[in-house]
């Protein structure tokens, strides 16, 4: 079906397959999003040691006798090796970074800080490599910012968690942990708590596991103070209190109006990202995403995820978002998902008789379009549709309504934990 736009730029049809154009004039791409990443394949695992690189990935100024060059043969400051390095970093050419170590000294530094800044360690063999070298060499322990593990999923689990303790104990700059679960894992996250305790690491940010956040792992979670992004299943806010350094809050269990109201009591006022679910029941019309917030109570929010579940029971025609003040202070995303949006199966058992996809369609685009235009820090809005991927709306310097698919990066399921 061709969109058809009226002279306010609004959409007038559902969309179809095509290029991409104005808001009311957007054939979105098919397209299935991708969630969290698989486990690096061995060749893109942490060595040993970063000279055990095929031989193909050396380069010709590495001596046969394999000694370093001399400082004043290398053609470049150390600050270009440093942007190269970099380069070659963004396009995962781990292989290329470790035969540039055998340049010289300076050189080999850069690579090194380059080549420890974020390992992978998803294997037992991984980790006990890992151990080795960090325990032994203080230099690229120090480069170790960010750490990605998988504790499940091994011959031994506690093999491999024995093992990467006592490294954790040797990157005293580690301020990421990104933990990879395997599919539908459930847990509470308190083997984490006892892996990470008393380890007086800078933790900033635990990603990928989901806390259960009872009282024990609250406390141990208070031993990291510069604690700020975590995603937890509930909160028990009698037993748990508030963690005062949380910016970054991703619940996944499914809150009420009442849990909801609670939140925004406790962490409305500090946080800068914020990722929930509504669970809204029967209702009528859109629900949309307005008034329903005590924006002047969530002063710091920059990025705001709602995912709705949920079933309208009563269609209202024209109905239209109540956006009046108080308006969002510093909101700059919004990503919203109802329910009636989703796959077919799901958006059809979602709606009311007589809503259309057409309507439904037209209704997400008028109400980003008048979100982006009335609330003054706003600057982008997402919407998913059915099967056909993400989408970013957006208003151009002349006013009009602009959409294309989004880009990966706003799609990643962790977007909510790298808002700055």
């Amino acid at each position: 079906m061709a969109h058809q736009q009226d002279e306010n730029g609004d959409i007038s049809a559902a969309p179809t397959r095509g290029k991409q154009g104005g808001m009311g004039d957007v054939r979105p791409y098919k397209h299935t999003s991708t969630h969290i990443a698989t486990v690096p394949s061995k060749s893109r695992q942490l060595a040993d040691h970063p000279r055990k690189v095929p031989k193909r990935a050396r380069i010709d100024s590495v001596q046969a006798n394999s000694e370093l060059a001399p400082a004043s043969s290398i053609l470049f400051p150390v600050e270009i090796w440093g942007i190269i390095l970099e380069y070659l970093a963004t396009i995962n050419t781990r292989s290329h970074i470790a035969a540039l170590t055998r340049l010289c000294a300076r050189v080999r530094y850069e690579a090194e800080a380059v080549l420890y800044h974020a390992p992978t360690v998803a294997t037992t063999a991984a980790v006990v490599s890992f151990a080795k070298t960090v325990a032994k060499c203080e230099r690229r322990a120090r480069a170790v910012r960010e750490l990605s593990v998988q504790p499940h999923g091994h011959i031994s689990d506690e093999r491999y968690l024995k093992a990467l303790r006592p490294a954790l104990f040797k990157v005293p700059r580690l301020s990421t942990l990104n933990v990879v679960m395997p599919p539908h894992f459930r847990g509470t996250g308190d083997h984490i708590i006892e892996l990470l305790r008393g380890t007086q690491l800078p933790l900033k940010s635990i990603r990928g596991i989901t806390f259960l956040l009872e009282a024990n792992i609250a406390t141990g979670l208070r031993e990291f103070a510069n604690l700020e992004d975590l995603r937890t299943d509930t909160i028990v806010w009698q037993e748990t209190g508030r963690i005062a350094t949380l910016t970054h809050l991703y619940i996944t269990t499914p809150l009420d109006e009442e849990a909801l109201t609670r939140l925004v009591k406790v962490y409305g006022s500090q946080l800068a990202s914020l990722r929930i679910t509504r669970a809204l029941g029967q209702y009528d019309g859109r629900r949309f995403p307005g008034k329903v917030f005590p924006w002047e109570k969530m002063r710091k929010l920059r990025y705001l995820h709602i995912d709705d579940i949920g079933r309208s029971v009563t269609y209202l025609p024209g109905e239209q978002a109540d956006l009046s003040e108080p308006y969002p202070v510093a909101l700059e995303t919004l990503i919203w998902t109802p329910t009636w949006a989703r796959g077919r199966m799901m958006s059809e058992y979602a709606v009311a008789e007589g809503d259309t996809p057409r309507d439904r369609i037209i209704s997400l685009r008028q109400f980003a379009k008048r979100a982006l235009l009335t609330w003054p820090t706003l600057k982008t809005v997402l919407y998913e549709w059915q099967l056909n991927g993400m989408f970013q709306c957006w208003i151009s310097s002349s006013k009009r309504g602009k959409e294309r698919e989004a880009s990966e990066e706003q799609k990643d399921p962790e977007a909510w934990a790298r808002v700055e």
